[in-house]
C-alpha cells in the first residue's frame, strides 16, 4: 500500500454564525488571510497568504460555541511580539477577542491567545 501523498494544501471547516464577521477578523483584523472565494449564503474561503493553509467558513443555524468540541488553529509568526502589541493596541470590531494579556513564555516556545467571532481559539506562536 502506498503512502498518502503530500498534500498541495489543507483546508479547516470552521463553523460560524456570522461570516462577515470571520471574515472582518480573519483578513483585516488579525490579518494574514485574503478572501479566495465568497459562495454567498454565509459560505467564505480564506486562504492563508504564507503557505498552503485555507479556512472554509460556513454558517450554520445549529452552530453551538463549545469550546471543548471547536479547532485550535496555531499560527506561526517570526514576529510575535509586534503582532501581540499590534493586536493589543487595536480596536476589534468583529466580536473576536485578545485572550491573553501577555506573551507566554513556555519551554517549548512563545505564544498568545486569541479567540474568533466564533470562538475558534487562534493560537499566534513564535517561529
Amino acid at each position: 500500500m502506498s503512502p498518502l501523498h503530500p498534500p498541495a494544501s489543507a483546508c479547516i471547516w470552521l463553523p460560524a454564525h456570522d461570516a462577515a464577521a470571520m471574515q472582518q477578523f480573519y483578513v483585516n483584523e488579525l490579518g494574514g488571510f485574503v478572501l479566495t472565494q465568497d459562495w454567498g449564503m454565509g459560505h467564505l474561503e480564506l486562504r492563508w497568504l504564507y503557505g498552503p493553509l485555507g479556512l472554509y467558513i460556513h454558517t450554520t443555524d445549529n452552530y453551538t460555541r463549545d469550546a471543548s468540541a471547536t479547532p485550535l488553529l496555531s499560527l506561526r509568526t517570526s514576529q510575535l511580539d509586534a503582532e501581540f502589541a499590534r493586536l493589543n493596541a487595536m480596536t476589534i470590531s468583529s466580536g473576536a477577542e485578545l485572550l491573553s494579556t501577555h506573551i507566554f513564555d513556555y519551554p517549548a516556545g512563545r505564544n498568545f491567545t486569541l479567540r474568533d467571532p466564533a470562538g475558534h481559539c487562534v493560537l499566534l506562536e513564535a517561529a
